[in-house]
């Protein structure tokens, strides 16, 4: 994956005003196993401004959940992608939306279907939600891509994306500023 390097403070201005995909390319035992059998990505996540401040809504081991996005970014060991979705305030006030609703239906994290991806497709039923389904599902609800039934891995998530025109720029480390 060959894209523009561009550091925090240049994005940073770009992201409180927008929405972007994030995909983790990460380095260790469980993002190696996930590039293995879905190559292009680790994890998925959306990063969006509020306030002032920058957050990623993703499913960790907790289950669905928002995250300082700085905090975050500094503290990965592995490449970031991001690309920022051309989205329309209807769009957006429904990605929010969809985002709020699955905060406070505390979506559990989908342990079973991230073992089930190893060796088939899964359907796209929101139960419980790996990364990339939950960012999957609010994307689509947004209509940002076109349902699907199948969970898409992190990487099929961004190519996706890129076949519909929204091209990935690659984070360059940081050190930990907060937001």
């Amino acid at each position: 994956m060959s894209a523009p390097l561009q550091t925090y403070p240049e994005l940073r201005p770009k992201l409180l005003d927008s929405v972007a995909l994030v995909t983790w390319l990460g380095d260790g035992a469980l993002p190696d196993a996930i590039k293995h059998f879905k190559p292009g990505g680790s994890h998925s996540s959306i990063c969006f401004g509020l306030y002032g401040s920058l957050y990623l809504a993703e499913a960790l081991a907790d289950g669905f959940d928002l995250s300082v996005a700085s905090e975050r970014f500094s503290a990965y060991d592995g490449a970031i992608y991001l690309q920022i979705l051309p989205l329309t305030p209807d769009q957006q006030r429904i990605l929010m939306r969809t985002m709020m609703q699955m905060l406070a239906k505390r979506l559990r994290y989908g342990y079973w279907t991230l073992l089930q991806l190893a060796w088939r497709k899964v359907k796209m039923v929101m139960t419980s939600g790996v990364c990339s389904q939950d960012a999957e599902y609010i994307l689509a609800e947004a209509g940002v891509i076109p349902p699907q039934t199948d969970v898409l891995s992190p990487g099929e998530l961004k190519t996706l994306l890129e076949a519909r025109g929204v091209e990935a720029g690659q984070m360059a480390p940081y050190l930990f500023l907060p937001d």
